[in-house]
């Protein structure tokens, strides 16, 4: 099966399906039979999801559908968890399917249950999403500082309005005094690196070198305080 044809797949189970909660939505009910039949529905269950995984494995749609309505409660609880970010769940929960789909061959009974090696996929993608969005902090930051000469508050503007404003106002006192000073300025004042340099009396390129630095401070700050930027 084409990747194409998988991401139409996984799209077209979450669109015809309400959107994902936090509730668990394996295992049934846990009350009135005792714990051993309790054990023995846990166990119907794990059976099941491996002989799912093996249908999909062969191309079954019909079992990716039942796969799909069986964990998606979880996969995207689990991925809400981490992420702390509603639109980013969904989506590391689309990713998630779309690699059951393409891999269910890989799963191997031997080192572990299909349940497992399934929520494992699902937190190894929400902490790659985390990952991620910490790298594209910092490296937005070191770019803009190490490309872009500074004449005007826009430059800051790319790295600060993107981000959760919240976490922008924690990271700004982390700074020294002197990178804060000309960063503010920058920012909320939209004054150009000579118009700082002539309010408060030190030279041009030094007030360029303090928003630099200071960028890239405020940049490892943000990536070090969780994911960066803010829901759209």
């Amino acid at each position: 099966m084409a990747s194409n044809d998988g991401k139409v797949l996984v799209s077209a189970m979450l669109s015809k399906s309400a959107r994902p909660s936090t509730s668990v939505a394996l295992g049934g009910s846990t009350g009135g039979s005792g714990s051993a039949s309790v054990a023995a529905e846990a166990a119907d269950d794990v059976h099941r999801v491996e002989y799912l995984l093996a249908s999909i494995a062969m191309g079954d749609y019909l079992a990716f559908d039942e796969l799909y309505t069986l964990f998606k409660n979880r996969v995207f609880g689990l991925a809400a968890k981490l992420l702390r970010d509603q639109g980013k769940a969904e989506e590391v929960t689309q990713e998630v399917f779309l690699q059951l789909w393409q891999q269910a061959a890989r799963f191997d009974r031997t080192r572990g249950s299909a349940v497992a090696w399934i929520l494992r996929i699902a937190h190894a993608r929400s902490v790659d999403r985390i990952r991620a969005g910490r790298r594209s902090g910092i490296r937005d930051a070191r770019y803009l500082a190490g490309n872009h000469v500074i004449e005007r508050d826009t430059v800051v503007e790319d790295v600060l309005l993107r981000a959760d404003q919240s976490k922008v106002r924690a990271a700004l006192q982390c700074l020294s005094p002197i990178q804060r000073e000309s960063i503010q300025l920058a920012y909320f004042s939209g004054m150009t690196a000579q118009q700082i340099a002539d309010r408060i009396g030190v030279p041009r390129p030094t007030v360029k070198t303090r928003i630099r630095d200071g960028l890239i401070k405020l940049g490892t700050e943000l990536a070090g305080s969780g994911p960066v930027f803010a829901a759209s």
